[in-house]
């Protein structure tokens, strides 16, 4: 998080089309700063001569003051650009940011269509004496209104746990949490990755939570679709709508995902199947921010924040031409590979508790509830255990099964799992292999073992994987000073490495 690292106490964001005039206005606030004591480590200022270059600011960085000229010149089709116009656009991307409007012209009708479009005060550009003392001033309450409002958001979002199918307890989870947070105060794509069943919509609700929850926003909309399921032929108008007549069937004009989800977020899962014609569209709205219904000749502006997800190789389906390698490039930025069950252990009795109350809830008539605890010792390991096929899907298709499949014990009136393996349709011997402990070796020697080792004492791929992967860990922890560097070392995920440390009682810098 490139982005994250250039913020500073303090950010303001001038936008003039006059380069001697944002060249002053860049000097008088550079001044203003330094003389309230924010030096160039502590604060930053911005420039931008268009819109396009603003927006795109915006979408980046955390601007507390927005100084924005009322007059922007002119666009590629000569009309005059109002700065007023753009308010709404501004706040849209950042709702903390302040607008302070600056223009040549003192005129009280223009200072009350700046406010009434959200911007914070009005002040006439150029100056000096009170005119600038008052800029100043204005600007300056700016600054701690803006602030003040982030901490606000910020707080509302401590001690915010993950709840309902989003569980958030091993180290791993609390790892993407922090991610998810810092990432609440963006509007940017977000592109999550992983294998099937991992929770990747559960990820995405949880982001669009915590954005809502940063905003102030009480039901923030939140859609979803899984683009592997839509056919070529509608993947247009579920997206961005149609106008009515626009095709056969077609007997009125209805709104897309991207208009439905105004003001909140568009979760795309499977991303990688979506058809090379819908990834340019999809280009296009991130870019502009503008779209158009099937059949319609009317531009409409979208403020959705786009979450995407993938079990594939975007990288390897850009070189194979499977996907747009400029539509890549504007989701890659913010990516975030989900932790595997393996590395969240901790997490599965949560898990599996969720499953079963939504399982009681979607069929409150079927036989009894029953909790986690009403498992057996040998069930549990048994949900435990590693390479679990389709992740947590699985899991709840076996919880699922025993739900259906399981009689209730007649003399305790609750679900009986004593005979949990044959309604699995499991054999006792291929249940789950034994975890005994396995003699240390050096992961070179482990390289070299001859054949004869594979005998009736070998304990097994898994525990040989595991000690393997801990000496890994061991050697790289040795040679690092922080976490970080031991991702790299390894070339895993920076999400993933503080649940393989603590999973392995590996301590860095040792």
């Amino acid at each position: 998080m490139a982005e994250k690292d250039t913020i500073k106490e303090v950010s303001v964001l001038i936008i003039d089309d006059e380069k001697t005039s944002l060249a002053a206005n860049e000097l008088s606030v550079r001044r203003l700063l330094d003389g309230e004591g924010f030096e160039s480590h502590r604060a930053a200022i911005f420039k931008a001569s268009s819109i396009e270059e603003a927006l795109s600011v915006l979408r980046k960085q955390v601007v507390h003051v927005v100084l924005l000229d009322k007059d922007l010149g002119e666009d590629e089709k000569g009309r005059a650009v109002n700065g007023i116009s753009y308010i709404p656009e501004i706040l849209d991307i950042q709702p903390m940011a302040q607008v302070l409007m600056i223009t040549g012209n003192d005129d009280t009708r223009l200072a009350v269509k700046a406010i009434q479009s959200g911007a914070c005060g009005y002040v006439v550009k150029g100056g000096d004496g009170d005119k600038l003392e008052y800029r100043n001033t204005q600007i300056l309450k700016a600054l701690e209104r803006s602030k003040t409002e982030i901490e606000r958001a910020k707080e509302r979002l401590q001690g915010e746990k993950g709840h309902g199918k989003y569980i958030c307890e091993s180290q791993a989870m609390q790892a993407l949490e922090s991610q998810l947070k810092a990432l609440a105060e963006y509007p940017a794509p977000v592109l999550f990755l992983g294998e099937s069943g991992l929770g990747k919509t559960a990820a995405a609700k949880r982001l669009g939570q915590l954005r809502g929850k940063l905003l102030g926003q009480k039901d923030r909309p939140f859609f979803n679709i899984n683009m592997a399921n839509i056919p070529k032929n509608l993947a247009d108008s579920m997206l961005f709508g149609h106008e009515k007549g626009a095709f056969t069937g077609a007997d009125k004009a209805r709104q897309g995902l991207f208009e439905l989800a105004a003001g909140g977020d568009l979760f795309l899962d499977e991303i990688g199947e979506a058809d090379l014609e819908v990834q340019a569209k999809l280009l296009k709205v991130i870019e502009e921010k503008e779209f158009y219904r099937v059949g319609g000749k009317k531009a409409f502006r979208s403020n959705a924040r786009l979450i995407l997800a993938t079990n594939r190789d975007l990288k390897e389906m850009v070189i194979a031409k499977g996907f747009r390698e400029d539509l890549y490039a504007r989701i890659c930025s913010f990516d975030i590979t989900l932790p595997s069950l393996e590395d969240r252990k901790e997490d599965i009795p949560y898990i599996c508790e969720s499953i079963i109350e939504g399982l009681c809830r979607e069929h409150p008539s079927q036989k009894t509830t029953f909790t986690y605890a009403d498992f057996p010792e040998s069930l549990k390991e048994y949900l435990q255990r590693d390479n679990i096929p389709f992740n947590i899907r699985g899991i709840r298709n076996d919880i699922e099964r025993l739900f259906i499949i399981s009689n209730v014990n007649p003399k305790t009136g609750r679900l009986d799992f004593t005979n949990w393996k044959a309604v699995l349709g499991l054999h006792k011997k291929s249940v789950f292999y034994s975890k005994k402990p396995v003699e240390s070796i050096t992961y070179k020697d482990f390289t070299k073992l001859p054949t004869a080792f594979l005998g009736d004492d070998f304990p097994g791929l898994k525990e040989a994987k595991h000690l393997f992967e801990k000496k890994l860990m061991e050697e790289a922890a040795s040679k690092c000073k922080t976490k970080m560097q031991v991702a790299d070392i390894l070339k895993i995920s920076k999400t993933i490495i503080a649940g393989k440390l603590y999973k392995y009682n590996v301590t860095v810098g040792n």
